[in-house]
């Protein structure tokens, strides 16, 4: 389950937000600090998860803590949906 999250957002950031090449962009890498995502990007990105995750993020759930990899969001959707 959480490769399949973690593949979904990957492509979904990779398609979105990212320039560089797709296989540099792993589920560690840092998406605030690096610049890959800023605060307009992270609400799309969680719209999109709410939309195709069927989750939902309480306003302070939305922060660089959650935020921060894809592998934090994943793990953020597996905790959520329960």
């Amino acid at each position: 389950m959480k490769t399949e999250i973690e593949n979904k957002l990957k492509e979904y950031i990779t398609k979105n937000f990212f320039d560089g090449d797709p296989d540099s962009l792993t589920s560690d890498t840092q998406l605030l600090v690096s610049g890959i995502i800023d605060s307009i990007s992270a609400l799309e990105i969680v719209d999109f998860i709410e939309e195709n995750f069927d989750v939902q993020f309480e306003a302070h759930e939305v922060d660089k803590e959650n935020l921060s990899t894809i592998s934090t969001l994943s793990n953020f959707i597996i905790t959520k949906k329960g």
